[in-house]
């Protein structure tokens, strides 16, 4: 394979007009119907960059609540596009879970809860498909999606059934694998999440983890597999965080490559906190949202980019404090980072987070972060959003040269066929770039001059 590397160099000039959460706006809100349980697709790894669109979801269920539609919705750098409606079937259609072209739900369209599924050719949606049918309920399925170049994708879909957690793998519309996780565990096991880490070239790994309550106490257990170019599964190990309270509400947020952080609330002297870790290194531990009061609901998003936090890029949560309820849109660059609060009601109130990934623009060089949640307007729940935009490049100053030497993460990453690799100068230098392997051998010289 031939890789062309591309150097740009940027010494001033950057300006834009940046959004920082600064104001908030309705995406869905309809008279006779609540728009609920809003996601968006995980990261969707493949070789290339720039997607076209990201997939959203949500349910928009009647204002009697005796059916609920799924709602898709594109989602581009600059806007979102219309409703599309996925399944609207005139049952109770909940729990939307997407990946790029895949949405899973839970449906009462047989009697009982089952799980549906349909596929994006990307023009339409497919009609939706019934994964299992059987009397027991299958709830709260959590998708994801893994593409390599050449293949088609392959879909997995994890749901809870009973008090265990059941894994499918879809590959061209056939189920090829079904397997119950947890036949061996005696203990309900709940909130199952999967995430997909790709690492470099065909080599690709699998983390799922879910509740495992003993004795009144949740537990969080983690599996991890490696997956071949064959979508091949071999499972690997397995570990299990005890902790002295209940964990609740685990949760996978988007990350970029390396990245990848599961979190979950927990109460630490009676104020709840937003705490993580590395699901590659459970042991290491984060406090993500560590203020007072309860500080639930956390959704985030981290990019390999940023020269700031180390875990997240982006993060939201829903802080009760006193009498009030309120979404915390932040993008933790520091301490003291681009902060909002947004009031949603009193302490009773409840809401549902989902922030995306980050949308590069190449063109105008920035990446955008929006969260969404779920609010109460005049006796309906809608969803509003925040979006925050950064530079690709750190750089927020306008007009400005840099004050010290950077040399950038190359971007993207990974990549096929092109990346670039930026760095900035605060004054003239000779400048030599050098590509070397992970033994520190120089394999090629990129450039040698003056810039």
């Amino acid at each position: 394979m031939k890789i062309i590397i591309i150097i740009f160099i940027y010494v001033s000039g950057l300006s834009a007009q940046i959004q920082n959460f600064d104001s908030s706006f309705t995406i869905a809100g309809h008279p006779g119907y609540h728009c609920l349980n809003p996601e968006f697709e995980k990261l969707f790894y493949t070789d290339y960059f720039e997607w076209d669109y990201f997939t959203f979801v949500y349910e928009k269920r009647n204002k009697f609540h005796s059916h609920s539609d799924i709602v898709f919705r594109k989602v581009l750098f600059e806007n979102i596009e219309d409703e599309v409606t996925v399944a609207g079937d005139g049952f109770m259609n909940t729990e939307p879970s997407a990946s790029h072209s895949i949405i899973a739900w839970q449906s009462d369209r047989n009697g009982n809860q089952d799980i549906y599924y349909s596929t994006y050719n990307g023009i339409v949606w497919s009609v939706p498909v019934l994964l299992q049918q059987d009397s027991a309920d299958d709830i709260f399925p959590d998708t994801e999606e893994i593409k390599f170049p050449g293949i088609s994708p392959c879909y997995f879909i994890l749901f809870q059934r009973n008090n265990d957690i059941i894994l499918n793998q879809i590959f061209e519309n056939d189920v090829i694998l079904d397997t119950n996780l947890t036949s061996n565990v005696a203990e309900v096991c709940s909130e199952p999440k999967i995430k997909h880490y790709k690492m470099f070239g065909f080599d690709s790994r699998i983390y799922i983890a879910y509740l495992k309550n003993v004795n009144g106490i949740n537990r969080i257990n983690v599996l991890n597999a490696e997956m071949n170019s064959s979508y091949n599964i071999n499972w690997q190990t397995s570990a299990e965080i005890n902790q002295l309270k209940s964990p609740s509400d685990i949760n996978i947020s988007n990350s970029s490559f390396g990245r990848i952080i599961l979190h979950y609330n927990y109460d630490t002297l009676g104020s709840f906190k937003n705490v993580g870790f590395y699901l590659n290194n459970p042991q290491e531990r984060i406090i993500i949202s560590n203020e007072p009061g309860a500080n639930t609901e956390g959704r985030g998003a981290s990019m390999l980019q940023s020269l700031y936090h180390p875990v997240f890029n982006a993060f939201g949560w829903l802080k009760k404090i006193n009498d009030s309820s309120k979404i915390v849109a932040t993008d933790f660059r520091a301490e003291f980072g681009v902060r909002k609060e947004f009031y949603i009601g009193n302490s009773s109130v409840n809401s549902r987070l989902a922030m995306s990934s980050y949308f590069p623009s190449l063109s105008s060089n920035k990446y955008r972060y929006r969260l969404v949640w779920e609010q109460e307007i005049e006796g309906r729940t809608a969803l509003k959003m925040s979006v925050y935009d950064e530079f690709l490049a750190s750089i927020n100053s306008s007009n400005e040269t840099p004050e010290k030497f950077t040399l950038l993460q190359n971007f993207p990453n990974p990549f096929n066929p092109s990346t670039k690799i930026k760095f900035y100068l605060p004054v003239s230098k000779n400048i030599t770039i050098t590509i070397n392997d992970m033994l520190g051998r120089k394999l090629i010289e990129l450039t040698n001059g003056r810039y």
